[in-house]
């Protein structure tokens, strides 16, 4: 925020004309084509304020935790195709992100 904002205090003409849209999963017009810049500061804190949707961070979440999921399972046999997994390591893994579910869920 502290780039754009000096973008928009140093970086623009005084002709030049700003839109500021924010994407949370769907694109959202926030402050049209415009010369006015406190306007396209107060658009741009509107936008950085709005929270992602619940399918964004979950996608995102799943990604994060499969990452880590193949970390516990360095090893590989290729001659019997078997990959050997770290249950423990697994579970460490798996039950904090059901639980938070969960709580999500309720």
């Amino acid at each position: 925020m502290i780039d754009l904002r000096r973008f928009l205090d140093q970086g623009l003409e005084p002709h030049d004309r700003i839109a500021v849209f924010a994407f949370d999963g769907a694109l959202h017009l926030e402050l049209s084509f415009t010369t006015d810049r406190p306007a396209a500061v107060e658009a741009a804190t509107r936008a950085y304020a709005r929270p992602p949707r619940p399918s964004i961070v979950l996608e995102r979440r799943v990604e994060q935790l499969l990452e880590q999921i193949s970390e516990c399972a360095p090893a590989r046999d290729y001659v019997r195709s078997k990959v050997d997994v770290d249950r423990a390591c697994v579970t460490a893994l798996v039950t904090p992100y059901v639980a938070e579910g969960a709580a999500e869920a309720r």
